[in-house]
């Protein structure tokens, strides 16, 4: 009988599974050396109100102030951010090797009522965070929803 069921391709999968016949003929040397790093693609981010503030907060762990790039054209908050692995130890074994150098990028939209031109960021431990003050006036209301 033929399978219908659908799978996402993986690109990765012949590795794993490569992997994992090293890993039963020789447990003692294939084990963590060999495990693939997990890649994000986008910048996790809260964005939230905050006294009269637009609040975007992201984590970026192991990135200097110097490496992080806000921009914000006309709606769009732009933020770029790389991470650079300093500590690499040449000519050694690694038994796990985990971190990498990274970039994140994220592009987002912001609501029409902000005032991108007084924002301010700050970075602290490896938080960015961003505060964009909210337009006079600008708040929200339920409507009653009638059944005709």
């Amino acid at each position: 009988m033929l399978s219908t069921e659908v799978t996402r391709f993986n690109p990765f999968e012949s590795i794993r599974q490569m992997q994992n016949y090293m890993d039963r003929a020789f447990p003692w040397r294939f084990t963590a050396p060999m495990d693939l790093p997990v890649y994000t693609e986008n910048l996790p981010l809260d964005v939230y109100d905050e006294d009269g503030h637009l609040v975007v907060r992201a984590a970026l762990p192991g990135v200097k102030p110097d490496d992080v790039k806000v921009k914000m054209t006309d709606d769009i908050l732009d933020i770029t951010a790389e991470s650079k692995d300093e500590s690499e130890v040449r000519n050694s074994d690694y038994y796990l090797k985990e971190y990498s150098a990274s970039t994140w990028h994220r592009s987002l939209r912001l609501p029409a009522n902000v005032k991108a031109d007084k924002a301010t960021a700050k970075f602290n431990n490896g938080f960015l965070t961003l505060r964009i003050p909210r337009t006079e006036g600008s708040s929200s209301r339920s409507i009653e929803v009638k059944v005709s």
